[in-house]
């Protein structure tokens, strides 16, 4: 049926990119402002234990973030939602985080 398809797959669509919201995005945020404000104290706040935890963490939901664009179907029950441009950049940009 055409309409329950359309109704919960816009449904679905809305969920799919509200888990974004949820989890990888906020924790990208808080560890690049916590690395940032590290920066600003020196080099050497840098070093320690916690803050190369930091960095883990930020190649941890970048890296998750490009595979989620990247392989989009494969995160969201085989809904491409989004054009091939839209998710070449979103893979590389998270991507890139991930590698520096």
């Amino acid at each position: 049926n055409a309409a329950i398809d359309a109704v919960c797959g816009l449904r679905h669509n809305l969920l799919t990119i509200a888990q974004a919201y949820a989890l990888p995005l906020p924790l990208i945020w808080a560890v690049a402002s916590a690395l940032r404000s590290a920066a600003a104290a020196g080099w050497d706040r840098l070093s320690s234990a916690t803050y190369r935890r930091l960095n883990l963490a930020l190649f941890t939901s970048s890296a998750w973030l490009c595979a989620a664009a990247v392989c989009m179907p494969a995160f969201a029950y085989g809904y491409d939602m989004y054009p091939a441009a839209l998710k070449a950049a979103a893979g590389a940009a998270h991507g890139l985080t991930a590698l520096l």
